[in-house]
């Protein structure tokens, strides 16, 4: 089965933001799947969503990690993958929070790859990696995972003066499949984004992401306003 997880904390989003996604998936996945949300606590309730306790709180971003901490990598945890249910094999999908899903999704996840991620957008950034969206094949690579600690995570060679868990997944994953606007998978006004200030919506497009952004700002451009909604 598909296990679809956002993440949630601090102050920054609403749980409307959840709900949103909760509601684009449901309207554009016809296979099973799971969503789940993983928070601090794990109180977090929405209609729609499972709600898993976040297992390493204190990979949260912080002053000891900037930028986007280590949280995330905890999804390669092949012990919590199976405490969650989650079968060997099966395909996880990591998305943010503020993802405005635009159309059918069935192809885009039914990759036969172990490990994908959303490539080729960033604008700034060097590194050819976004982490707003990934996949990995349960059980894949645990050692994502135990390899992962703030002293191995500093010796790395970072894009950025804010280094990101998108560094040490392109440490492990140098030769990673990629998504990309070829796919349909967008990043809001970043590369190989199209159109004016806010942009249409590209024909293909069936996922767009908000690195740097958020929809709630732009809820008056016509596609956002019909696609980011209960």
């Amino acid at each position: 089965m598909l296990n679809i997880v956002c993440w949630f904390w601090g102050k920054k989003y609403s749980l409307d933001y959840v709900r949103k996604l909760a509601a684009g998936l449901k309207r554009n996945i016809k296979q099973p799947y799971r969503f789940a949300v993983i928070s601090e606590g794990g109180q977090e309730k929405v209609d729609g969503a499972e709600a898993w306790v976040m297992k390493h709180p204190e990979l949260i971003p912080s002053d000891v990690w900037p930028n986007v901490g280590g949280v995330r990598m905890q999804l390669f945890d092949t012990a919590w993958q199976e405490e969650l249910g989650i079968i060997k094999g099966n395909r996880i999908v990591s998305m943010d929070i503020d993802t405005v899903v635009t159309g059918q999704l069935d192809v885009l996840f039914n990759r036969p790859e172990p490990f994908t991620i959303l490539q080729g957008i960033n604008t700034t950034n060097p590194n050819p990696f976004n982490g707003s969206l990934w996949t990995v094949q349960a059980g894949y690579r645990p050692d994502a995972w135990t390899d992962f600690t703030l002293e191995a995570f500093a010796k790395l060679s970072h894009h950025q003066a804010k280094p990101s868990e998108q560094d040490w997944m392109f440490h492990k994953f140098p030769d990673a499949a990629a998504w990309g606007p070829q796919d349909g998978v967008y990043g809001f006004k970043k590369r190989g984004w199209v159109g004016g200030m806010e942009g249409a919506l590209p024909d293909n497009a069936v996922l767009v992401t908000f690195p740097g952004r958020d929809p709630a700002k732009y809820v008056e451009v016509p596609w956002i306003k019909k696609y980011w909604k209960l």
